[in-house]
């Protein structure tokens, strides 16, 4: 049997409930398993079905004469012997009394492998995606079965895993059907209609696609997914999508999906998802960010009232999120709908004509189909509940949405009007502006536009063209576009070429990227993208794991190249991985000799510091001690080597003792050691006045940089892809985050949690208890806890009573107090200043 990626699941399960009379109940008949609990009020839950009438159900949804079709898959990894049908099952529920239960069952079709999920039209159709193919079918005679049936979408790849091909599926308010494909491993494909309209790719990862209903004028719509297994469209006609996470990228993705955009991921780059050429929150040029994260394996997502409903498969819960306007998108906030324990496997809503939602339920975690499933209703139970449902916040369009729709359809907008607002800060009005243009055809594919400041969203719009349909670009476009970018001095321009390049797979560009090394004013993130770009060039792929063994190659060999600037080997010394094996400690302390720069000597603190080695605190004791080390560099070994000796050592007096003489370096000593600190109580932390003092007051950054390298914070948040990834990387914050903001999050780090910084209680059938963050490390069998004293357990799932989310972040409360008020002064303006030139 085939591997199983981590974290992935998915909209495979299906509603098995057999062709006679059933009713619904109130209660669980499933006695093994708790019922979920629901953690919001004017909401009760009953079940409605459970094996063995109803195995491992997936896609569902109502018709317009109130009959619930759920799919029952039967087809997705079969163990040995399995008992049930060798293809999928459709069944239709319907009232037959007109009591308002659906009482009545019927087998509507049989059929079909790797079922995944189901859409209706008010014509009669129930359109059908497979892995493979999109069918609408309906009943023709009257019989309750499926009697007429067409091929609408085929898609032809060499690829089979059950869940990586089209996915989700819903009908737009423009009568357009949208639908999802996953990465598809990357493998080459055809995507091709009855009119024979095709989309054609390979690498680019996963996408959303349109098609009129009978399936003519297939369309790509956005890309940069890995696999959009969910996707609705709200009352006021946006595009919401569900996103599972790579291998080692989370978190999973809630977004909102508007034309022409590229979310970040590329299959060709490498399942982890780490690789400096992806993206999954709007990182690189051209990419567009996510509208929040969600739980693990998010199946389905469904506009109920005020928020969208998201079905985490992989944290047992029902989730909501509320949006908030943010420009001409939106962000969302978090809360928990429904919880169940590690037996609760939600996957697809469906809501019913008089406002319940009916959910399906997978229940087992394994992966096979097996005989276990629940199909769950919840109700609203009182008028507000009710009135919820009827009065939808997300019916409206904010101004900056219907300025931005304007962009991307009104046929009066002038080429330079789009032109203009192309430029936008927004990134979602700047990708309205562009696909104006392409819808438009106000851009001329011969010519770049003469004002350079458009440069970048006229090479947006080109790579577009060139993903939907690269018969209308002029031939050896390349040649011109290419040179064009890679010589740009606009670094936005710069890296998208460079990504562009490398995406082509065409070695002729080798040497121009080679040549981007030695330009001027290279940044950091450019340096990164050149050397990645360069690498998958030259090996002709990426390593499908974090680190990239060709990449990490070519670093060294600038590391170690004395005829390259200072400024090039320090940033290849950067983006090494401290797990290298290379530089040893050995070689890095002849390089700190060679290349005596106080930026070269920090990033090789850095690389120590975060080093396995053994004898890695004793390098960085002896570089505390040298004299002739900058003092700043000194301090910055000196805060590394608090976090990595014991505070009680004798190692730290001796320390101690041989700096008695240089004054500077003992107070920081006493700072990091807390010896003799004179430090005044901190205020409380809602006494916005005096933390607002506290700010006003001078800070020093890179004092700041310190403080972040000795803290707490190191525990779970890395800095620019080096450190643990618990948390979030802490390099996002830089230049996009208030000091207020992120004064805010440290102060009360519970009052906004993201989905997957949540602690989790967790309770043992021997009775134990424990408190953490959940590290999904794919075993399958165990999962991993880390806790907040820096410690990581391994809990067998077997061994697994209860767990329970709780409503405060993995953060401590209290962890803003190990720090005295400069520190935390300093580190706010570290976080909030922007990091990027080779150098700085």
């Amino acid at each position: 049997m085939m591997t199983v990626p981590r974290n992935r699941v998915l909209l495979w399960a299906c509603a098995f409930l057999l062709a006679i009379p059933c009713t619904e109940s109130g209660t669980s008949l499933c006695t093994w398993a708790a019922d979920p609990k629901v953690m919001i009020e004017g909401w009760k839950l009953e079940s409605v079905r459970t094996e063995p009438d109803l195995v491992t159900p997936i896609g569902c949804r109502f018709d317009s004469q109130g009959g619930l079709f759920v799919v029952e898959c039967h087809t997705h990894f079969p163990p040995d012997g399995y008992a049930g049908p060798k293809v999928d099952r459709i069944y239709r529920f319907d009232d037959s009394d007109g009591n308002g239960s659906l009482d009545r069952q019927l087998l509507f079709h049989e059929g079909g492998v790797a079922t995944m999920g189901v859409a209706t039209s008010m014509e009669g159709w129930l359109y059908v995606v497979t892995r493979s193919r999109i069918d609408r079918m309906r009943d023709g005679d009257g019989d309750g079965r499926a009697d007429q049936q067409e091929t609408l979408i085929r898609l032809e790849t060499t690829a089979d895993y059950p869940h990586n091909g089209l996915s989700s599926i819903a009908f737009g308010p423009d009568g357009w059907l949208y639908f999802g494909q996953g990465e598809n491993f990357g493998q080459p494909y055809r995507l091709i209609g009855p009119d024979g309209a095709k989309q054609t790719g390979g690498g680019e990862g996963g996408n959303l696609f349109r098609c009129r209903p009978d399936g003519r004028e297939c369309q790509r719509v956005a890309t940069g997914f890995w696999n959009p297994f969910g996707t609705c469209f709200d009352a006021a006609g946006r595009l919401w999508t569900v996103d599972n996470d790579p291998d080692s990228r989370p978190p999973c993705r809630l977004i909102h999906v508007v034309e022409g955009a590229d979310y970040g991921f590329q299959f060709r780059f490498g399942r982890a998802g780490t690789h400096p050429l992806l993206a999954w929150n709007g990182e690189l040029p051209g990419t567009l960010p996510m509208a929040s994260g969600t739980g693990e394996a998010p199946c389905a997502v469904i506009p109920i009232g005020d928020s969208l409903w998201v079905s985490s498969w992989g944290d047992n819960r029902i989730e909501a999120y509320r949006p908030v306007s943010n420009g001409a998108s939106w962000k969302a906030e978090f809360t928990t709908v429904v919880q169940g324990d590690v037996n609760f496997r939600p996957v697809d809503f469906a809501v019913a004509p008089d406002g319940s939602v009916y959910f399906t339920d997978w229940v087992d975690r394994s992966y096979p189909v097996h005989q276990k499933g629940r199909l769950w209703r919840l109700i609203p139970a009182d008028a507000h509940a009710s009135s919820i449902q009827k009065e939808n916040a997300l019916a409206h369009a904010s101004p900056q949405e219907l300025s931005t729709r304007r962009l991307t359809t009104a046929p009066d907008v002038s080429a330079e009007e789009r032109w203009r607002e192309s430029l936008s800060s927004d990134p979602f009005q700047a990708q309205g502006a562009i696909m104006g243009l392409v819808r438009s055809h106000q851009i001329d594919l011969n010519q770049p536009p003469t004002d350079s400041r458009y440069l970048l969203s006229w090479l947006r719009a080109v790579r577009w063209l060139e993903l939907c349909d690269p018969t209308l670009l002029p031939v050896g476009w390349k040649n011109t576009y290419f040179p064009i970018g890679l010589s740009s001095t606009d670094t936005q321009v710069h890296r998208l070429v460079m990504r562009w390049a490398a995406e082509s797979g065409d070695r002729e560009w080798i040497g121009l990227l080679k040549g981007a090394l030695d330009r001027k004013g290279l940044s950091l993130h450019e340096f990164a993208e050149a050397t990645a770009a360069i690498a998958y060039l030259e090996s002709g792929s990426a390593s499908p794991k974090g680190r990239d063994p060709k990449r990490e190659a070519l670093l060294l060999e600038v590391l170690r190249d004395p005829g390259r600037s200072t400024a090039l080997r320090t940033a290849a010394l950067r983006w090494l991985p401290s797990e290298s094996e290379a530089p040893n400690l050995v070689e890095l302390d002849r390089l700190v000799v060679e290349i005596a720069t106080p930026e070269f000597r920090r990033q090789a603190v850095d690389f120590a510091a975060w080093s396995k080695h053994v004898d890695a605190p004793e390098l960085l004791k002896r570089w505390v001690l040298d004299s002739s080390w900058d003092l700043d560099a000194r301090l910055d070994a000196l805060s590394a080597v608090s976090r990595v000796v014991d505070k009680t050592s004798r190692d730290r007096e001796g320390i101690e003792a041989k700096l008695a003489s240089e004054q500077r370096l003992v107070e920081e000593w006493k700072t990091v050691t807390r010896k003799e600190s004179n430090q005044e109580p901190l205020p409380a932390p809602d006494n916005e006045e005096a933390w607002k003092g506290i700010l006003a007051e001078p800070a020093d950054a890179e004092k700041g940089r310190r403080v972040l390298m000795r803290s707490v914070c190191v525990q779970c948040h890395a800095l620019d892809g080096r450190g643990p990834s618990v948390g979030p990387d802490l390099a996002t914050l830089a230049g996009t985050a208030t000091r207020e903001r992120i004064l805010d999050s440290i102060l009360h780090p519970s009052r906004e949690v993201g989905p997957i910084y949540v602690a989790w209680k967790v309770r043992t059938l021997d009775g134990n208890t424990l408190e953490g963050a959940k590290l999904n490390n794919g075993s399958g069998t165990h999962m991993k806890y880390l806790l907040k004293d820096g410690s990581v357990v391994d809990v067998p799932m077997a061994e697994i009573e209860e767990q329970i989310p709780s409503r405060l972040s993995i953060m401590p409360a209290d962890a803003y107090q190990t720090l005295a008020a400069s520190e935390i002064r300093d580190l706010v303006a570290f976080l909030s200043q922007g990091r990027n030139n080779l150098g700085k």
